[in-house]
């Protein structure tokens, strides 16, 4: 079991919507736990971002936080991002420093680490 710390989980699950059935989703959405990557979500990124998703929603977004973000980390299901994912769009998310690939990883769980500051932080637990 490994865990995943960021600030923020996006669940890029692409075109066809697909929520994870994962315990503490729903206590989350909103508060770290967010379903798409639009600009008002990556301005507000400025410390550890999880991606949970291998298409190209999930690439987009990935390459989105990473502007704004310390780290970005990619949750990927798959052994690699060639099944789902447009070459273009895994050549730039490689040549980011800023952003990890985990594959074969299966989120478990979320958990939300309430901190002194106002803001709180969410965990993504992972099974790989």
């Amino acid at each position: 079991m490994l865990l995943v710390r960021g600030r923020a989980a996006l669940l890029a699950s692409g075109v066809e919507w697909r929520r994870l059935n994962v315990p503490g989703v729903d206590d989350l959405l909103g508060a770290g736990v967010y379903y798409g990557a639009g600009p008002s979500e990556a301005l507000a990124c400025t410390g550890s971002r999880v991606v949970v998703g291998g298409g190209n929603s999930a690439g987009q977004a990935a390459l989105r936080f990473s502007r704004y973000a310390r780290r970005v980390t990619l949750l990927v299901r798959g052994r690699d991002l060639g099944a789902s994912m447009s070459r273009y769009l895994i050549d730039q998310v490689a040549a980011l420093p800023n952003v990890k690939v985990r594959v074969r990883a299966q989120v478990a769980g979320l958990e939300m680490i309430v901190t002194r500051v106002p803001t709180a932080r969410s965990s993504v637990v992972t099974r790989s």
